[in-house]
C-alpha cells in the first residue's frame, strides 16, 4: 500500500510511527512544515499513490475527501468526519460507491485493548442492563486541543473529542436507531407541551393529539367505552387504523384498553380469545408467559392459539427460531391437570412435530424460573395469580433482603463488601424491566405498562414496542396460525 499523509501535526505523525512493513510513505502533504514534500493533495501525481492518510482540519476535509473519492482514492480519515449537511454526506456516498473508494473514520479507541476488554465484560452481561454511562477525557488530552490554533472553535472541546467518546458508546452498547421512530402523544397537549420542555425534549420526531375524555381507573370497560370516543386510549388504538401507526402503548385502565382494543382492531381470523402476555425473568434469560388475566375461562382450543401466538412473540423478540413451550400445570406427569389442560397437551405435541416449537409438555409453578421452557401457556386466572404470586415474592425478598442488611453495624458493612453482587442482584429483580404486556391476536399490537411505573419502567415499554415492530411480530403471529384455521 502506497501512502500519502496529509497533516503533519499530532496526528499525521503517529499514523506515520505505526505503519506497518508492507505499506510505504510515498509524501507528507503539509502547508507551513519543512519536512512536507508537498503543500497540497493537487500537487501530489495521482499515480503514485492509493491511500490517504488525511489529518486535517475540519474546514478542509470536504472537499478533500471528494477529490479522492472521484480518483479511486482510499482515506482513512481522522475524526470527525465534519459534513455541513446530509445532503453532502448522501453526494459522498454516491463518489465513494461508484468510485468503488473505501472511506474509512479513524476510531482509535475501538482497537484500545483495555476498552476492547470493557466491551467484552458488557457484551457478556455481566454488569447487567446499563442506563447510563460517564465518558471523560483527561486534561491532558483537553488541554492540548484548548491551546491549539485551530483545534478549538470557541465551543470547547466538544466537537473535537467528543466525536470519540460518542463512538465509544456504540462500540460497547450498539447503535440505538431512533430516527425510524416516532411518536404519537394522546392526552391533554399544555400538560405534554410542559413536559416536553421541561425536560429539553425535542418534538422533532412527536407529534401531539389533543384529547378532551379521560377514561378513569375506577370505571367498568363497559361503561367506559360509552365515554372514550374522544379519549387519548381510544384514539390511539384507532390510529393504527387512521393513521397507520405501528403500535399502541398504554398505561390506562387494562380492562378498558382489551375492550377498545378489540372492538376497533379485531381479533385475527382463526383467533377465539386474544391473550396478554408477559416477560418473566428466568435463570438463562427471558419467558414469556399468557394469559396473565385477559380470559379467566379457557379452552384447549384456545391454549393451543396461546401457544402459538406466544411463539411468535419470542422469535419477534429473541430472534429464536424455535422457542421451548410448556403447559403450567399442577404436576409434571401427563396423568394430571383438568380435562382441558390434558387435551390441550396432546394438540401441542402433535403439533410440535411440524417444527414451529418445541413442545415440553407440563411445567410447575416452581420450575418456571428454571429456563429449561421459553413459553409458558396457562389459562387468565391461574397466570394472573401466578403473575402476582411472583410479584409479591419478589417484592418480599428484596424487602427482607433490605431490613436484614441494615439491622446493625456489622451487616451495613458487610454491604460494602457484597455491593456489586447486592446490586446485581436487585438489577436482575427490578419489575421496570419487564413493564409491559402484550395483547396477542389482535389485528394490530398493543402494549400495556404498568400505571404506577417511572420513567425507567416505561423506557422499557417502549424498547419492548420497537422489539415487536422490528420483529415483525403479526406476520409472525399469522404465519404460526396457518395451520390451525382448518381445526376441527
Amino acid at each position: 500500500m502506497n501512502i500519502v499523509i496529509v497533516g503533519y501535526g499530532t496526528q499525521g505523525k503517529k499514523r506515520i510511527q505505526h505503519i506497518d512493513k508492507k505499506s510505504k510513505i510515498i509524501a507528507i502533504v503539509d502547508p507551513i512544515s519543512d519536512i512536507a514534500t508537498y503543500r497540497t493533495i493537487y500537487d501530489v501525481p495521482l499515480q503514485i499513490y492509493d491511500t490517504v492518510f488525511l489529518c486535517v482540519p475540519d474546514e478542509i476535509k470536504e472537499e478533500y475527501i471528494i477529490y479522492l473519492a472521484k480518483n479511486n482514492k482510499n482515506v482513512l480519515v481522522e475524526k470527525p468526519l465534519i459534513l455541513t449537511n446530509l445532503n453532502k454526506l448522501n453526494y459522498l456516498e454516491k463518489i465513494v460507491s461508484k468510485n468503488k473508494a473505501i472511506i474509512y473514520t479513524a476510531y482509535n479507541h475501538r482497537f484500545e485493548p483495555n476498552l476492547v476488554y470493557a466491551n467484552k465484560i458488557i457484551k457478556s452481561g455481566f454488569l447487567g442492563r446499563i442506563y447510563s454511562c460517564k465518558l471523560f477525557y483527561g486534561n491532558g488530552t483537553a488541554k492540548l486541543v484548548k491551546n491549539s490554533p485551530w483545534r478549538d472553535k470557541k465551543t470547547g472541546v466538544f466537537s473535537d473529542l467528543a466525536p470519540h467518546l460518542i463512538d465509544l458508546c456504540y462500540f460497547w452498547f450498539g447503535e440505538k436507531n431512533i430516527k425510524d421512530v416516532n411518536f404519537n402523544l394522546y392526552g391533554n397537549q399544555i400538560l405534554i407541551e410542559q413536559k416536553l420542555n421541561e425536560y429539553s425534549i425535542s418534538n422533532k420526531n412527536i407529534k401531539i393529539f389533543n384529547t378532551t375524555s379521560v377514561v378513569s381507573d375506577e370505571e367498568t370497560p363497559l361503561t367506559a367505552v360509552k365515554n372514550s370516543k374522544n379519549s387519548s386510549m381510544w384514539n390511539s388504538i384507532n390510529s393504527q387504523l387512521l393513521d397507520g401507526a405501528d403500535i399502541t402503548l398504554s398505561a390506562g385502565n387494562t380492562g378498558v384498553l382489551l375492550v377498545i382494543s378489540r372492538m376497533i382492531l379485531k381479533t385475527i381470523n382463526g383467533v377465539s380469545k386474544p391473550a396478554l402476555a408477559g416477560l418473566w425473568p428466568n435463570k438463562l434469560g427471558m419467558n414469556i408467559v399468557l394469559d396473565l388475566g385477559a380470559n379467566i375461562e379457557c379452552d384447549e382450543k384456545n391454549l393451543v392459539e396461546f401457544a402459538e401466538m406466544g411463539s411468535a412473540l419470542y422469535k419477534s423478540l429473541f430472534e429464536n427460531n424455535k422457542p421451548k413451550v410448556a403447559l403450567l400445570n399442577i404436576g409434571s406427569e401427563e396423568i394430571k391437570g383438568t380435562d382441558v389442560i390434558k387435551k390441550a397437551h396432546t394438540e401441542l405435541k402433535e403439533i410440535s412435530k411440524k417444527g414451529g416449537f418445541d413442545f415440553n409438555g407440563y411445567i410447575e409453578g416452581n420450575k418456571i424460573t428454571e429456563g429449561n421452557s421459553n413459553v409458558i401457556v396457562t389459562d387468565g386466572f391461574t397466570g394472573n395469580i401466578a403473575l402476582k404470586t411472583a410479584e409479591g415474592t419478589a417484592k418480599f425478598i428484596t424487602d427482607n433482603l433490605k431490613k436484614y442488611l441494615t439491622e446493625n453495624i456489622l451487616s451495613k458493612i458487610s454491604i460494602v463488601f457484597s455491593y456489586f453482587s447486592l446490586k446485581k442482584f436487585k438489577d436482575k429483580l427490578d419489575p421496570r424491566k419487564f413493564n409491559g404486556a402484550i395483547f396477542l391476536g389482535l389485528n394490530g399490537p398493543v402494549v400495556k405498562s404498568h400505571g404506577s411505573t417511572d420513567a425507567i419502567g416505561f423506557y422499557h415499554s417502549i424498547d419492548l414496542c420497537y422489539k415487536i415492530i422490528k420483529g415483525n411480530l403479526m406476520d409472525q403471529i399469522k404465519s404460526n396460525l396457518d395451520h390451525l384455521n382448518g381445526r376441527d
